[in-house]
């Protein structure tokens, strides 16, 4: 059998249990303060930028994308991504969509937002989608507003 620890081995373990939390705790600061950075800068972009799951319930969204759209945080939790997608416009993403969750980047997608109360938004962006485990666990779009480009186009 193994002789119990002695007192001063007590000591050295709980010392170096405590410079390891310690090591922890400031890396834990350290990210904290750079996903506020990063977290800020998204925020404050001009580009709508939203991030869904596989379900595509949204999981978040920038100031951007709710001025333009007009959807409040508890508006989001009941909506899912083709929620605000325009009719015209959802068979194709339902395919973008799919081609996402298998892996596919996509660089230019142009679609039609739908604003709460009811103004079609003429988008294009890129969407890509982060993998864990070989799942899809989160897909990120980042539009742009085109409506006026595709107007004067036309």
């Amino acid at each position: 059998m193994d002789a119990a620890p002695s007192y001063e081995d007590l000591l050295e373990r709980n010392k170096k249990l405590e410079q390891e939390s310690a090591r922890r705790i400031e890396a834990m600061v350290d990210m904290d303060s750079r996903l506020e950075l990063y977290s800020s800068l998204v925020d404050n972009a001009s580009d709508l930028i939203h991030s869904v799951s596989p379900d595509g319930s949204f999981l978040y969204v920038n100031q951007a994308w709710r001025d333009a759209l007009g959807y409040t945080e508890e508006d989001l939790t009941h909506l899912k991504l083709m929620d605000i997608i325009d009719e015209g416009c959802r068979s194709r993403c339902r395919q973008v969509f799919n081609c996402l969750m298998q892996g596919q980047a996509v660089d230019r997608n142009e679609t039609v937002f739908v604003t709460k109360d009811g103004k079609k938004i003429v988008v294009e962006g890129r969407c890509h989608t982060k993998f864990e485990d070989d799942r899809p666990v989160i897909m990120t779009g980042i539009f742009r507003d085109v409506g006026k480009r595709v107007e004067q186009e036309q």
